[in-house]
């Protein structure tokens, strides 16, 4: 059995378990609920625990929580015709690149992406900043 904890460093250099319980020997994933708040957390450890006891040093891996958002969206309709679109859509990149490997864009019906159709059917390189929407039809 392993024990998932986050591990909060700081004066008090406390402890606690991320999820309740134990899991199984043939679980090899396990995932934390959206939104879970980080706090001072920094790190995630894994111990392994057999009958008798926990291990006393776990597997750790450092929490990297980074987030790089495309800015300055621009789009202009170059398609006439009611309920369809075409054109080029461009961007910014974020200021750090570097969790980025490449970019999707999506048609979506809502501000926070839900709902969504990816445009095009690869992952455009790091580098371009824009996308060409062709005329009857993405």
């Amino acid at each position: 059995m392993e024990n998932t904890h986050k591990v909060e460093t700081g004066r008090d250099c406390t402890n606690s378990q991320a999820e309740p319980g134990s899991l199984l020997t043939s679980t090899r994933n396990t995932s934390m609920d959206p939104d879970t708040p980080l706090a001072n957390f920094t790190d995630i450890a894994v111990y392994t625990r057999s009958g008798l006891v926990e291990q006393s040093v776990p597997a750790t891996f450092s929490i990297s929580d980074t987030y790089a958002l495309a800015r300055a969206l621009g789009f202009e309709d170059d398609d006439l015709d009611g309920l369809e679109i075409a054109g080029d859509l461009s961007w910014q990149p974020p200021p750090n690149l570097d969790q980025v490997t490449h970019y999707v864009t999506y048609l979506s019906n809502s501000s926070d992406g839900t709902w969504r159709s990816q445009v095009g059917t690869s992952d455009i390189p790091v580098g371009t900043n824009q996308q060409i929407l062709l005329q009857d039809g993405c």
